[in-house]
């Protein structure tokens, strides 16, 4: 697949998420399975979103989000990175607005692996509470600035 498609294929996936998150958050949620790695500075994300399945890693020290989105129809999946660029200050970690900019890759055919091959998806605006398991709240994940600790 070319990465022209994979990369149409992650923005339609990043605007589906979206869609489910502000328009759809019980059944996002209720599809969800979140854990805090080892080390505390992580959360492992596995949501459905529409009809699609996003395995992510949120990195709290880095503020980046990376992983992959599986298609329904099969075949490889996304491979998305996203880095994020601000907030819009609500103290409540769940309420406020984290803004990232993203990146998509086709999968490494040849190595070694160049990060060449990623290219701009677009920017994408997401709530804190995308990122926390439904019992986790408050100071414990992230500051008042809505950035993590």
């Amino acid at each position: 697949m070319t990465t022209i498609l994979v990369l149409m294929r992650a923005a339609l996936a990043m605007t589906v998420a979206l869609a489910a998150i502000l328009i759809l958050p019980a059944l996002a949620q209720a599809m969800s399975g979140m854990q805090m790695a080892l080390d505390g500075h992580r959360v492992m994300i596995s949501k459905d979103v529409g009809d699609e399945r996003w395995a992510i890693i949120y990195d709290m020290d880095d503020h980046t989000a990376m992983g992959n989105v599986f298609f329904p129809s099969g075949g490889p999946p996304a491979f998305v990175w996203c880095m994020q660029t601000g907030d819009d200050g609500n103290s409540d970690p769940r309420q406020v607005r984290m803004m990232f900019a993203c990146y998509g890759a086709d999968r490494c055919s040849v190595d070694p692996c160049s990060s060449d091959e990623w290219r701009f998806i677009r920017d994408v605006s997401l709530p804190g509470g995308f990122f926390m398991p439904p019992h986790m709240s408050g100071p414990g994940m992230m500051s008042g600035s809505g950035m993590p600790e």
